[in-house]
C-alpha cells in the first residue's frame, strides 16, 4: 500500500463553492467509493486549514499503486473524476502543490 499528503492553497474566492461540492459529494458516497476503487484507491481524505496566507487543502490518499491510481485518473471519464479535474483548476493554487511525506497511518476497520 502507498500512501501521500498533498498540501494546496485554495483560491481566494473559490473555498466555499469547494466546500460546497466536497459536501454534495457526501450524498453519492458509495457510487463515489465504487469510482476510487476502479482507480485502487482504498481510502481518501480531505481536510482544510486556515492560515494568515490563505486557505490550505490537505488531501491525504491511500492506494495500492500511487502512480497508477494517477494515471487512471487522469485516463477516467467518469463524470465524478471529470468534474474532480475541473474543481482542481478552478480552485487550486496549484503552483503552491507540495507532496508531504507520510510518517504513521493506521487504520482499523
Amino acid at each position: 500500500m502507498a500512501e501521500q499528503m498533498i498540501r494546496v492553497r485554495l483560491k481566494p474566492g473559490q473555498v466555499n463553492a469547494f466546500k460546497s461540492w466536497v459536501a454534495q459529494r457526501q450524498a453519492y458516497r458509495a457510487e463515489f467509493r465504487a469510482a476510487l476503487a476502479e482507480l485502487g484507491v482504498t481510502y481518501e481524505m480531505l481536510a482544510l486549514e486556515e492560515l494568515k496566507d490563505g486557505t490550505w487543502l490537505l488531501f491525504y490518499i491511500e492506494a495500492e499503486d500511487l502512480k497508477a491510481a494517477s494515471e487512471a485518473l487522469k485516463a477516467s471519464q467518469h463524470p465524478y473524476f471529470i468534474d474532480f479535474k475541473a474543481w482542481i483548476s478552478l480552485a487550486w493554487e496549484t503552483d503552491s502543490l507540495k507532496l508531504h511525506p507520510v510518517l504513521f497511518s493506521s487504520h482499523t476497520e
